[in-house]
């Protein structure tokens, strides 16, 4: 995965049946932080084309350090 191979921002990183979560860390340089989203970009892009195909399979829940406060 780009995120933890191309540049190492995550904080979690687990994948397991049926759920992946990704947690970035927190205090990341601009440049990282700006690579780190065009990466969460293109997969959400990825898994909404996904959705649009699969419907009954997939679900998607984005969830922001906003919404944990």
């Amino acid at each position: 995965m780009g995120l933890s191979e191309y540049i190492n921002v995550l904080s979690e990183l687990k994948i397991q049946e049926g759920e992946m979560r990704l947690k970035l860390k927190k205090g990341l340089p601009e440049s990282e932080a700006l690579q780190a989203k065009a990466i969460f970009e293109a997969m959400r892009l990825g898994l909404l084309g996904i959705l649009e195909e699969y419907p009954d399979y997939i679900t998607i829940e984005v969830k922001t350090e906003e919404d944990s406060i």
